[in-house]
């Protein structure tokens, strides 16, 4: 019995170690926070459209060396998120809404981001059990001005006036 216990602990205490180094792996950019990239680094710009509330979502880096990024609680609506990664090819692997987790059996929604740059793949809209990648460009310009007005500015100048 105590063989199994000792099993069971050292099982979820690896589970929370997991979960945290995950969690962990990326943070969001906020508007106050200092923007310059760094080495290989690029913006990546997700905006998620849903009419649901999603629990969290898994974007994935796929290459050695790239961070893995989690977002949670995520509301209804459309939602801006900003994040400084290194360059290379990311894939939108699952997302939780409800209590359902909605897992993609190929690489899910992918994407390549650049260094230099500031990345829109476009938004990520979920009308359960439906999801897609759209690109809505008008739309992007109108949450980045409003969240990320420096950014915009800096990398689409013309659009972003007024």
């Amino acid at each position: 019995m105590s063989n199994r216990l000792l099993r069971m602990t050292t099982n979820a205490l690896v589970m929370l170690t997991l979960t945290l180094l995950c969690g962990c792996a990326t943070k969001e950019l906020k508007e106050q926070k200092e923007r310059s990239l760094k080495g290989n680094e690029g913006y990546l710009a997700l905006v998620m459209d849903s009419l649901d509330s999603l629990h969290t979502m898994h974007i994935n880096g796929t290459s050695k060396g790239l961070p893995n990024i989690q977002i949670s609680h995520i509301p209804i609506g459309r939602t801006l998120k900003m994040y400084k990664v290194p360059e290379g090819r990311y894939c939108i692997e699952r997302f939780n809404v409800y209590d359902l987790q909605i897992t993609y059996s190929d690489d899910g929604f992918c994407f390549f981001v650049e260094q230099g740059e500031l990345n829109y793949p476009g938004h990520f809209v979920v009308r359960n059990p439906v999801t897609s990648l759209v690109a809505k460009h008008r739309d992007f310009i109108q949450l980045l001005r409003k969240d990320y007005a420096q950014l915009c500015s800096q990398y689409f100048a013309e659009d972003c006036q007024g």
